[in-house]
């Protein structure tokens, strides 16, 4: 079985939950997909806030 914990920054405007939902299932589903192997848990973590654009 295999655990995940994700920590990234979101954006200050979204649902945090939903948006850690969204991830997790993702991850999950692409995990398991890829190795076969059972995820057991997926770990989001919001690590940051951000409140405006990125310049790159």
């Amino acid at each position: 079985m295999v655990k995940l914990f994700i920590s990234l920054p979101a954006e200050f405007n979204s649902n945090f939950v939903e948006f850690a939902n969204s991830i997790a299932c993702h991850v999950k589903n692409s995990v398991q997909e890829m190795t076969g192997m059972i995820v057991e848990t997926v770990n989001v973590k919001i690590s940051d806030v951000l409140t405006g654009t990125i310049i790159e």
